[in-house]
């Protein structure tokens, strides 16, 4: 006992107090009542012993539970006695009382923020959070599901955080309650119940795994060094164990990491992951050679920075991809007249189409630029090589200093032979010599009114607010092929950009999020075979969106491929 003059609290004996707990009864039938006062007679280490009116035994209180002024009122704006329903979930409390979702108790005090409430057939009271009582009875379980109905667990395997109960997948269990929008689970074996988002549970069992993996199945992971939240890391090389999908990804568990982790079907293999591009190797530094940019997440590259490379997505931007043409193993050297030199206005697209010839030769566009060889300087659309073509109609000049995928780089401008181009641009030429009268010009298309096998071509603007000719479109009676190049997209990998479409409209989203869209000029047959989509890499770390719609039958002729650019687009 402490000495009379160093009571808990600085109270003395005689000090009037009032008890702020809750209402109950004791054994001895004596009682404490919430806004009661009394007398304090001793105390030791953090509780005072009180006297209270009409009780014939002193009764110890912990000092949190007294003060000198009356309680405040109860959370909620409830009152004493008031009759609240539990909201909840069923399940039993220390020493077999019981709770059960739809019943009806009585408030008999506050702790710490919560309602302590009193259960008809229940020894002792319950601390309960304002959201788990209702003052009418329970809305419906989420998802239609009733009290007692038997589910089926279709997550992934994890141990939950008593560290004693499993989830498995697969699992069947009982529907308890509710919290918060998930139903609570009582699965077979678990001293414990488990809130579970609706869609993780099922009336069947689980759906086969992605990729037609199995449960347990060890699989190597192929993608970048980085940590996740929580200092769990990801290694390229990485076996790892599948215990679970989610949303079509598989959850992988991998040794020595706390939790899982959802990872795409692409970033996982039967075998280790293939050598780095270039023949470069984790962990080798190399010097970037290219130009001072911001990254789409606010970091930063400059020329002569040395990086350590991996096929890494950097705040989901595919840096890796973008940077293995400007990468080198020596600092880059002086900046000089350069053998290509941009022109302005810059007209992103040729005439004909990159000098690609197989997958081992692959062209980038650069733009309208200055190419020089050893005889002249020319103005042309060029495009940077990993090779020479064999095209005669190509003329290819090596890049000293510049690598794509670790080997040498070509700049190739395309020669065209007679091929006759049309462009929806505000152009005109001189064709006086060529002898064309009007009356040449008037005479029908031949193979009908709307020009039977004769193929036009020209170039659109992306932009509803700046002329950028990014769009080369070619139209023939039965279709409308187009090129993409959408300048705001700088950065984005092509893995991540989309192009969906309606009968009238395209919409370009990057990460699922809608980002450029269009008023497509007539309608298009949206769900025929020869309308499809296609998104590649391309120069200057613009994705290239190639784009082929089936025209409705009976269609005129577009002279194009969008009436206008959407009004809330993003990118505009």
């Amino acid at each position: 006992m402490a000495p009379i003059s160093n009571l808990p609290g600085g109270h003395a004996p005689g000090d009037e107090l009032c008890f702020h707990g809750w209402n109950h009864t004791f054994p001895n039938g004596d009682k404490l009542e919430r806004g009661q006062w009394g007398e304090v007679v001793w105390g030791d280490e953090g509780w005072l012993a009180m006297q209270f009116p009409g009780n014939k035994h002193v009764v110890s209180v912990r000092l949190e539970f007294l003060g000198t002024v009356d309680p405040p009122p109860l959370p909620g704006g409830h009152a004493m006695g008031e009759r609240l329903c539990y909201n909840g979930w069923n399940h039993t409390l220390p020493g077999d009382d019981k709770l059960e979702r739809g019943q009806w108790g009585e408030v008999v005090g506050e702790n710490k923020g919560e309602l302590v409430m009193q259960f008809p057939g229940n020894k002792g009271p319950v601390y309960l959070r304002l959201e788990l009582l209702g003052t009418v009875d329970p809305p419906p379980l989420p998802g239609g599901h009733a009290m007692g109905e038997r589910l089926c667990y279709n997550g992934w395997n994890h141990t939950v955080p008593n560290g004693d109960d499993k989830l498995e997948r697969g699992q069947w269990g009982e529907v308890v309650g509710e919290d918060e929008g998930k139903l609570v689970m009582q699965f077979p074996g678990n001293k414990g119940l488990v809130s579970v988002h609706l869609e993780r549970l099922g009336t069947v069992d689980p759906p086969p795994l992605p990729g037609g993996h199995a449960m347990g199945e060890r699989l190597c992971f192929h993608g970048w060094n980085h940590t996740l939240p929580g200092d769990d890391k990801l290694e390229r090389g990485q076996w790892g164990e599948v215990v679970g999908e989610n949303k079509g990804e598989l959850v992988m568990q991998f040794p020595g990491n706390k939790g899982p982790v959802y990872l795409h079907l692409e970033r996982l293999g039967t075998v280790d992951p293939p050598p780095l591009p270039g023949g470069h190797a984790m962990g080798e530094r190399l010097c970037y050679n290219g130009w001072n940019h911001t990254l789409p997440n606010g970091d930063k590259l400059e020329r002569g920075q040395w990086l350590l490379p991996s096929p890494r997505l950097h705040n989901k931007q595919n840096v890796a991809s973008m940077l293995v043409p400007h990468l080198a193993a020596r600092s880059p050297g002086p900046l000089i007249a350069p053998v290509i030199a941009p022109t302005a206005p810059a007209r992103p697209w040729a005439a004909a189409q990159p000098p690609r010839a197989s997958a081992e030769h692959y062209c980038h566009l650069l733009g309208e630029a200055i190419l020089c060889t050893e005889d002249e300087c020319s103005e042309a659309t060029v495009f940077l090589c990993a090779q020479p073509s064999e095209d005669p109609n190509v003329t290819c000049v090596l890049q000293e200093g510049l690598l794509m995928d670790g080997k040498p780089a070509y700049a190739c401008r395309h020669e065209p032979r007679g091929d006759v181009r049309m462009s929806s641009g505000p152009s005109s030429v001189d064709v006086s010599d060529l002898g064309v009268t009007m009356t040449d010009l008037e005479t029908p298309i031949p193979g009908g009114g709307d020009g039977g096998s004769i193929t036009s071509s020209g170039w659109q603007s992306t932009s509803a607010v700046a002329d950028d000719d990014g769009i080369l479109w070619e139209e023939s009676a039965e279709a409308v092929v187009a090129t993409l190049l959408i300048p705001g997209l700088r950065g984005q990998p092509s893995a991540a950009v989309a192009l969906e479409l309606t009968e009238t409209t395209a919409t370009v989203t990057v990460f699922g999020m809608a980002v450029w869209s269009c008023v497509l000029l007539v309608e298009i047959e949206r769900d025929h075979p020869a309308t499809r989509v296609e998104v590649r890499d391309g120069a200057d770390s613009v994705p290239v969106v190639e784009l082929t719609v089936r025209k409705r039958p009976g269609s005129p002729r577009w002279g194009g491929l969008l009436s206008s650019v959407g009004e809330d687009a993003i990118l505009r």
